[in-house]
């Protein structure tokens, strides 16, 4: 199980959760605008409330909390075989850097464990720190596009529609055989 900062709690998401989704994903937006990678005009665009709800249903999404149990970030993740893809991983700025992403994602890869799923997969930034390089310190490895799958080349058309595809990858983090079971 992952390791929590103190006083915070990792649980299902719920529907009166979905607004403060929208505006931590708001927030996380903006860390992007010195990037360039997002342009301007797509700095308001969030996840669908269609798609959270979607989501809560399929119990594939989780929010951290803090002691008075308001979201400060949450993951959002969906089944894409024959991986647990992480569709969004998202921490509200001002409780950036204190370990809730990195748990998060350790939520993620001990929810495919629990199901059995033998990889959990990504698309990100390459080279912004706490995309691809945050990713790789949990062991996972950037895919050839020889090696994507037909929803990866979907996911990649749509992404090409707003964002700059050559500066993303696919990412893929195997699960030992020996802790599937």
């Amino acid at each position: 199980m992952a390791k929590l900062p103190q006083e915070h709690t990792i649980r299902p998401t719920s529907h009166g959760d979905i607004p403060q989704l929208v505006l931590i994903e708001l927030a996380s937006n903006e860390l992007f605008a010195p990037t360039g990678l997002i342009p301007p005009e797509n700095m308001d665009d969030h996840i669908a409330i269609e798609w959270h709800q979607d989501a809560i249903e399929a119990a594939m999404s989780f929010v951290i909390t803090g002691p008075d149990d308001a979201p400060l970030g949450f993951t959002l993740m969906s089944l894409r075989a024959p991986d647990l893809y992480l569709d969004e991983i998202a921490v509200h700025p001002d409780h950036a850097r204190n370990g809730l992403g990195s748990a998060l994602l350790e939520h993620c890869l001990d929810h495919a464990k629990a199901a059995r799923i033998p990889s959990v997969s990504l698309s990100t930034f390459r080279k912004v720190p706490w995309n691809a390089p945050f990713y790789a310190r949990f062991g996972f490895k950037e895919l050839p596009p020889k090696k994507w799958t037909d929803w990866m080349h979907e996911i990649n058309t749509i992404q090409a529609e707003t964002l700059d595809v050559t500066q993303r990858c696919f990412m893929r983090r195997q699960l030992k055989r020996s802790l599937l079971g």
